[in-house]
Formats: structure tokens, sequence, C-alpha cells
């Protein structure tokens, strides 16, 4: 089969992380929390669901179900798009990619340990009448951390320091075993429309299964799995669309468009 050299996401996706990142953390007052344009903004999902138990009365007026539209709709659409390309905890973690790795996360290393940390916030955020990862969200603190004019804020950065080290001991722990809002981002991005799907008539790997996958070596969140050599469908709660599979494969087997709506979730 002809290989095909690819490379057409790393740019694109590498340009709108660095746009993000200074809009986010440089440009925008409450970052990735609250972005407002007159009467219209657009709110962090899991920062309105714990709003909305803390306090459901203000939420409704402050219309905050209405602010997570845009991202709610983005992601039954687009799926963890987010993740991959603007959060600006993601973009730094990047940064650490070629790093080498500690294995020291095995008892940590279950996704599902993210949907039981984000049910354990929005719990106590509805007993304590506050939003209680907010306060110690690593995206909030690193939007809070330094903006344009203002002096940097050793404190609010700090909570960073988790992700980081967590990265050390496999790439993208963070984002796949624990982060509260990946959680929120992968239960509405189940049965998204768009995303990436394995082509197994061209796929090398679905056709020889002793063969070495690249798009599964290459993928950040181990969204690829042996399953996906079979079936072709890639997991959409763990997919952060970053396209990192696209550009790795060389048999033109990797294609981007309409899922289907009778693919497993994974």
């Amino acid at each position: 089969m002809r290989m095909k050299l690819r490379g057409n996401f790393k740019l694109l996706r590498w340009t709108i992380q660095a746009a993000s990142f200074v809009f986010f953390v440089l440009i925008a007052v409450a970052g990735v929390c609250l972005i407002t344009q007159g009467s219209f903004g657009i709110s962090c999902i899991f920062g309105a669901l714990q709003r909305i138990l803390a306090d459901p009365v203000w939420s409704l007026l402050s219309m905050l179900l209405l602010f997570t539209a845009v991202p709610v709709f983005g992601t039954i659409l687009l799926g963890r798009a987010f993740c991959g390309w603007f959060c600006p905890v993601g973009t730094i973690l990047d940064t650490f990619s070629r790093i080498p790795r500690v294995n020291f996360l095995k008892p940590l290393a279950n996704p599902v340990n993210k949907f039981a940390l984000a049910a354990g916030f929005l719990t106590s955020s509805a007993f304590l009448k506050y939003p209680s990862f907010c306060t110690v969200c690593p995206i909030k603190g690193t939007c809070n951390s330094v903006s344009l004019g203002a002096a940097l804020r050793p404190t609010e950065l700090a909570v960073l320091a988790v992700p980081i080290a967590l990265e050390l001991g496999g790439k993208k722990a963070w984002c796949r075993y624990l982060c509260p809002v990946g959680a929120t981002l992968a239960f509405l991005s189940m049965r998204k429309f768009l995303g990436f799907r394995i082509d197994t008539s061209r796929c090398v790997r679905s056709s020889q299964p002793g063969t070495w996958g690249m798009c599964a070596q290459v993928c950040p969140t181990n969204a690829i799995s042996e399953t996906s050599f079979k079936t072709g469908e890639i997991s959409g709660s763990e997919c952060i669309t970053c396209g990192r599979c696209y550009d790795a494969c060389r048999h033109d087997a990797l294609k981007f468009g309409k899922l289907s709506g009778d693919r497993a979730i994974q």
C-alpha cells in the first residue's frame, strides 16, 4: 500500500494553542472561567455546574445555562476539542511531550477516576454553597496567574504543579485520569457528531494485527484501543480531537467527519 506523508494538523494545532494561551492567560480578565461581550458570555461548563448546585436561584438568574450553551453544543459537536486545542493547561503539558516518564501512576491510571473526582467536587459544592473545584482548578490558576500589565501571581500558578508532576508519570495524565473539567466534556462527547474514525479497509494494523499502530502510539489519551482497529471506532469520551493520529498515519486510514449514531461508547 502506498505510504502518504501527513502533518496537516500539527502546525494548525500549535498555532491555535498559542493564540488561545495568549488570549486566555494574558488578555481575558477571567480566562476560561467566563468570557463576556456585552450581555453575552461563555462560561466554563464545570464551573457553571458547581454554581448551579451551590446557588440554583442565583445561577439561573445570571443565565449561566445560557452562558454554557456554546461550550455544551461545541462539545456535543466536536467532542473534547477544548482539551486538545484551547486549554492553557493542555498547552503547557504538551511542551513536556518528549520528556522521559517514570511509571508511578498505576494506582491512578483509570479514566473513571476523573468522573468520580468530578462527582465529589459537585457534591461538595452543593454542601458548601461554593464552587469548590474553582479554588484549586489548574486552568483557573493558570489564567489568573498573569495578565498584561499585572505582576505574576505565584500562589495562583502553584496549582499548575499538580498536572506537571503527573505529566512525569504519563502523557496527559491529569487530563486522562483526574481533571473534572475533562470529565464533564468527556460525558458530553460520548455521542459527539464529528470526529476521527479508522478506515479498517486501509489500516495496516487492522489487516495485520502483529504490526505497529502508529496512531495508537502517538495518541496522548489512549483513545485508540485494540478494539478500535477492529471496529474503526475511537473512544468518543477520551479522544481530544488533536489530530496526532491523523498526522501519524501513512496510509490515509484516519478519516475526520460525521460519526455513526450507533457507535459504541468506549
